[in-house]
């Protein structure tokens, strides 16, 4: 039996499951592309095409519906990791950080090298799809961004009995100093010739949802608010009423 495994951020997490015994759906290239306009029937000229996995997230591809965006690879391993990121999620520091890091490995795991390897970028529908592994150790993967809902979506297809698992990769455990900081910080000081900074930038830790059957849950939630109290400042408008965006803010992925 077919597993098809829907990741859904930022909603819900939940799993699909169906069975196709006449085999894998065709690859991308083997999709037909259906339009009646001439250029955009051509867009699949221009799809990005890889064939062969990527070490980290320095080969990952782009997609998203607009709101919602991921930075999506394959490792040698034959896992899918993306990271996600969303228009709006401003952390306290007034950053717009990336919300989390999804990982989702295979069941029993594909044998490596991974063989007969595709991926492509996929313009006209704004997927990215998957193909490796020959005859029955064959894997689809299809990845893409709801057009109409925040919710990413994974579909996972294979001959044999494959369970898809899905694990959130945090990196922000524990409150801790932001070592560099760029142009767009707002802690960044010109002025100060000693730390080039109106004061250190910490980051705060994400947090676990428990008790979550069958699923994963966290949150970033903004305890404090520092940027738009130094703009206020530096703009000479300290006694202006006005609501902190930055609070309280929280960012859920599920």
């Amino acid at each position: 039996m077919n597993k098809i495994f829907a990741a859904c951020a930022l909603i819900a997490l939940f799993c699909l499951f169906c069975a196709s015994p006449q085999g894998l759906s065709p690859g991308p290239a083997d999709i037909p592309i259906q339009s009646s306009g001439e250029g955009i029937g051509r867009l699949a000229e221009y799809n990005v095409v890889w064939n062969s996995p990527s070490k980290d997230h320095n080969g990952s591809m782009p997609i998203g519906n607009g709101d919602i965006a991921l930075n999506a690879w394959v490792e040698e391993s034959g896992d899918l990791l993306f990271y996600i990121a969303k228009t709006d999620s401003w952390d306290d520091n007034g950053r717009l950080v990336k919300v989390g890091r999804v990982r989702i490995s295979l069941n029993p795991k594909p044998k490596a090298p991974l063989v007969a390897f595709r991926q492509a970028l996929q313009l006209l529908d704004a997927t990215m799809s998957v193909r490796y592994g020959e005859g029955d150790s064959a894997v689809n993967l299809k990845l893409w961004v709801d057009a109409n809902l925040p919710v990413i979506r994974v579909e996972v297809e294979s001959r044999k009995p494959t369970e898809a698992i899905a694990s959130i990769e945090m990196w922000r455990t524990i409150p801790y100093q932001l070592p560099t900081i760029e142009v767009s910080d707002v802690m960044l000081d010109r002025s100060n010739e000693k730390t080039g900074q109106h004061a250190l930038t910490i980051v705060e830790p994400d947090t676990i949802l428990e008790k979550q059957p069958n699923r994963i849950g966290w949150y970033h939630y903004n305890s404090k608010s520092v940027g738009p109290e130094i703009c206020a400042k530096i703009q000479g408008v300290q006694g202006f009423g006005r609501p902190d965006p930055l609070l309280p803010r929280t960012s859920p992925s599920a």
